[in-house]
């Protein structure tokens, strides 16, 4: 597997946002599965210590993953790459955090795009997490990034945790 860490990503209003690259260690294109996160990109799983009747045992997921994140290990032998984002206004990333706003989805959007022209990617891109992360993909869905191959979101956990008028039960918001 090969680590890029900290990688600068620019986005709307000025704002560089960083992310750790997983990529598979045969170094041919692989579609992006992106985690845009607010709880850290490189804060390790923590699933066991936090939720020890959660059903994750110790050494279930590598220690590369990020709270809440696809497994890079996992994904990359499997012949993709992993983005691990810090939205912004997170940890090392620059500007204003604006949980689930337009402003945020906005970020999400151009990381999207910047995923899908790395020389290192396929050009088919999608987003992966649970709770908080699949709630931020559904706010991105809705920006319509106009990648051609903005193919996969796998929203889980989120639609009984953010009811509100700009969310849909099993939708996209509008």
């Amino acid at each position: 597997m090969i680590i890029e860490r900290d990688v600068p990503v620019p986005v709307r209003g000025g704002v560089t946002v960083y992310a750790d690259v997983f990529r598979p260690a045969d170094e041919r294109p692989a579609p992006p599965l992106i985690a845009w996160s607010p709880y850290g990109k490189h804060a390790g799983p923590q699933l066991p210590e936090r939720y020890p009747d959660g059903g994750v045992v110790p050494g279930q997921v590598s220690p590369y993953t990020a709270f809440e994140s696809p497994d890079p290990v996992y994904w990359t032998a499997r012949g993709y790459a992993v983005v691990n984002a810090d939205m912004p206004g997170t940890w090392y990333s620059g500007g204003d955090a604006t949980f689930l706003s337009g402003e945020e989805a906005a970020g999400g959007h151009d990381l999207i795009e910047w995923a899908g022209t790395q020389s290192w990617s396929n050009g088919r891109v999608g987003m992966s997490g649970v709770s908080y992360l699949t709630s931020s993909q559904w706010t991105i869905a809705a920006t319509q990034p106009p990648h051609p191959d903005h193919a996969t979101l796998t929203a889980d956990a989120a639609t009984s945790q953010r009811v509100s008028p700009g969310s849909a039960r099993r939708g996209c918001p509008r």
